[in-house]
């Protein structure tokens, strides 16, 4: 059952940091694994190393939040949100993600009431994917995405941004640099009374 856009951010917006940074850094970790014999492998095995790499990462930092659930199921791994249930797949650039031709890949696609999942385990919950679309400028920084599927395509997707806290430091807003070393004192001259004469 699809929730909206708008909804959908409200929800999980804590989580988007987290979201963020886990494809951005599985994206990253597989570029250097591979660095030097990543073209001696097939497209589907290169995305397949970066989607594990997304999905260990995600699994770290979500598996003690008491809001998370994480199941693996037919060698793949679903991120129980509260009423959110979350995939990893690489994307397209027009938000589209390969899919296996299999009953369970094009029943998550659908997005509906799914017999994947018992009744106690949130039957109506919506679907996502976390999805990543490689950068050919800079591999380092893939464009990532939260996308609701839905049989033909998406109803959704919304772009994430590095979060807040990487922006400021990667613009210069961090702390001031220490130029002159902790064993000195920095003196602020009084201001100088006014000596005019009116």
């Amino acid at each position: 059952m699809p929730r909206d856009e708008a909804y959908s951010r409200q929800k999980l917006e804590r989580f988007l940091p987290v979201l963020y940074s886990a494809a951005r850094d599985g994206v990253r970790a597989g570029l250097n694994d591979y660095r030097t014999t990543g073209h001696i492998h097939r497209k589907t095995t290169r995305r397949s190393i970066v989607r594990d790499h997304i999905v260990d990462n995600l699994r770290a930092n979500l598996m003690l939040d008491p809001e998370v659930s994480i199941k693996d199921r037919n060698q793949t791994t679903y991120f129980n949100i509260g009423e959110f249930r979350l995939l990893a797949k690489m994307a397209n650039q027009d938000g589209a993600v390969g899919l296996n031709r299999n009953q369970i890949s094009l029943g998550f696609q659908e997005n509906g009431v799914s017999t994947l999942f018992s009744p106690e385990e949130l039957d109506e919950t919506t679907n996502l994917y976390l999805s990543y679309v490689p950068n050919s400028i800079t591999p380092d920084e893939p464009f990532v995405y939260v996308i609701c599927p839905k049989a033909d395509g998406y109803h959704w997707r919304m772009e994430l941004e590095p979060p807040a806290a990487a922006a400021d430091a990667e613009i210069g807003r961090g702390p001031a640099p220490n130029d002159h070393g902790d064993d000195l004192i920095r003196v602020i001259p009084d201001a100088k009374p006014d000596t005019s004469e009116t």
